[in-house]
């Protein structure tokens, strides 16, 4: 063992037991433990159990095509097996297309280290219901949650000035969407949804009035808008 710091023998021992799960391609009890220098990741089989967390400031995140890269080491033998993901503190990006196409992830725990979420990271997430958005991230890029058709509530909690395009695209069970104030552009057919939608805005009508809201929102047009002064 490399692992010369003493002071933190245990996340070194657990790192070391990821590489060698990583390296034999099977765990012990249903988990299995992998990553590389930039984060690591546990999976309890039998759960559907995703839990990441990153290993060292400036290099947290969860790569690009997460999943499907695992899939294609063998780490994960099959996106289908994750239901539910906690991301742990100090994580602070998600990677484009992370988690794309996971389609029994049913719940996502973010942090409030989270500052990027990356473009399509839960494209056609079907079975993903809600969404905490943590209040660090300020731009939702494109297609972040495009095709994620169980989708119905969304709490946006913070900084978020920008929902890029199509960043709901196509969610049609979307019903409840807390908006910030600090929100100034809404993106092309971010809300194209067919169920009635409730926006939860954080500002004043003037306010709403103000932000740009580009073409192809048709939940929008018919929803009911809930203002700050309202009393909401």
């Amino acid at each position: 063992s490399k692992a010369s710091n003493t002071e933190s023998t245990e996340s070194a021992e657990s790192v070391e037991t990821a590489q060698a799960v990583s390296e034999t391609g099977s765990g012990r009890k249903g988990k299995i433990m992998a990553g590389d220098e930039t984060y690591q990741y546990v999976l309890d089989r039998d759960l559907g159990k995703l839990t990441m967390a990153g290993k060292e400031a400036g290099k947290t995140e969860v790569p690009d095509d997460f999943v499907s890269t695992e899939q294609s080491e063998g780490n994960i033998e099959s996106s289908d097996i994750i239901k539910d993901v906690t991301i742990n503190e100090g994580v602070e990006r998600i990677g484009i297309y992370a988690f794309e196409e996971c389609k029994n992830l049913k719940t996502v725990i973010m942090p409030e280290s989270m500052t990027e979420i990356g473009q399509g990271a839960f494209h056609s997430c079907v079975s993903l219901e809600s969404v905490t958005v943590p209040e660090n991230v300020t731009v939702l890029n494109e297609n972040v949650f495009f095709g994620c058709d169980s989708l119905k509530e969304v709490k946006m909690t913070g900084k978020v000035t920008k929902i890029s395009d199509m960043a709901f695209g196509n969610c049609n069970q979307l019903e409840s969407v807390v908006i910030p104030a600090s929100v100034t552009e809404i993106g092309d057919s971010v809300f194209t949804g067919e169920a009635t939608l409730n926006v939860y805005f954080g500002g004043t009508e003037a306010d709403w009035k103000n932000i740009s809201i580009g073409n192809d929102n048709p939940a929008l047009e018919t929803a009911n808008i809930h203002y700050e002064s309202d009393g909401e």
